[in-house]
């Protein structure tokens, strides 16, 4: 064994393979040292060979990738339990108000839709759309934010706004000749929408009804989608204001609903979504909105809206949780 080792050392050269040829010398080296202490009277092998200390070459460097970071989980851009909304639909002389206000409730509460729970959806109509009832629904909101600063609260309004010489809001049952105490006063509303202090608030105002004015006219008072008070709402972050046309214009009526309205259903049904994610932002409502009514009214109505860019925020899911938009 000894000399067979001996004859493959000296045929092997260190720079054929390195590994081996240490290997090799080493225990050839072991044997020599045993054989040097090892006498005819002595068994073999011996019951201990002497500790030898191996040296093996240092392996090669293997670069080893740095595993990535954790993946962050990105916060969900809307959850049902944080939506809320207030919706009004005067009727009186504007009958189709209702029918606006009780269309967009039908789509924020339906499960295949915008998924909002129906106990967070207050829907005042005709004789419900009180001035008292409007206020305490504004101040029960103005609670929801106080405990939940991330819920995200709609107010819809259908029905007559006027501007001059002041600027109110018309509920059902006001009076022409006591609006301090019967309508909505701009400045009142205004200061109500700003104590509900969430993070996310739209305004959305179908007023200035074409057609529907007789008696606010006779008065002396002149018509307005939007109301001046409000421009202010949406300095803050996270408050966004679109309203059915400009204010020169009227807001103009459709079947089944106004045009605005309808418009509006659709972007909440993902018609104009910018990217097929499940959720309606509100730039892309805001901009399906300001480009269909126009298309649909010969140009005779223009929405307007008053928010940041930086606050395009998710206003409901628009196919309950899915991906692919369901037709109206």
């Amino acid at each position: 064994m000894l000399l067979n080792h001996l004859f493959v050392l000296s045929r092997l050269q260190p720079a054929q393979d390195p590994t081996r040829y240490q290997h090799t010398l080493l225990l050839a080296a072991l044997i020599c040292k045993r054989l040097d202490r090892w006498s005819p009277g002595s068994s073999w092998p011996p019951t201990r060979w002497p500790e030898v200390q191996w040296r093996n070459p240092k392996p090669a460097s293997v670069a080893v990738s740095t595993p990535p970071p954790p993946r962050k989980l990105t916060p969900t851009p809307f959850t049902p339990g944080a939506a809320h909304a207030l919706l009004i639909g005067v009727g009186g002389d504007l009958p189709n108000t209702i029918q606006d206000a009780q269309g967009l409730y039908n789509t924020l509460t339906d499960p295949q839709r915008c998924a909002y729970p129906p106990q967070q959806v207050t829907l005042l109509t005709g004789p419900k759309a009180t001035r008292r009832a409007i206020l305490d629904a504004l101040a029960q909101l103005a609670t929801v934010a106080q405990h939940d600063p991330q819920a995200i609260i709609t107010v819809y309004f259908s029905g007559h706004g006027v501007g001059e010489p002041a600027s109110f809001l018309l509920p059902y049952g006001y009076q022409i000749s006591s609006l301090a105490t019967t309508a909505l006063s701009g400045q009142e509303f205004s200061e109500r929408l700003q104590a509900i202090r969430a993070s996310r608030l739209l305004l959305l105002l179908d007023c200035c009804h074409a057609g529907a004015f007789t008696t606010i006219k006779q008065a002396g008072l002149k018509p307005t989608p939007l109301l001046p008070e409000l421009d202010k709402l949406a300095q803050g972050s996270g408050r966004a204001v679109i309203a059915s046309s400009h204010r020169d214009e009227f807001s103009y009526a459709g079947k089944p609903y106004s045009f605005f309205t309808q418009a509006l259903l659709e972007a909440l049904a993902g018609h104009g979504a910018s990217k097929a994610d499940g959720y309606a932002y509100l730039a892309d409502v805001a901009m399906y909105v300001g480009r269909v009514v126009p298309e649909r009214t010969e140009k005779r109505q223009h929405p307007s809206f008053n928010f940041s860019e930086s606050d395009n925020f998710a206003l409901a899911y628009y196919a309950g949780g899915a991906i692919e938009p369901k037709p109206l």
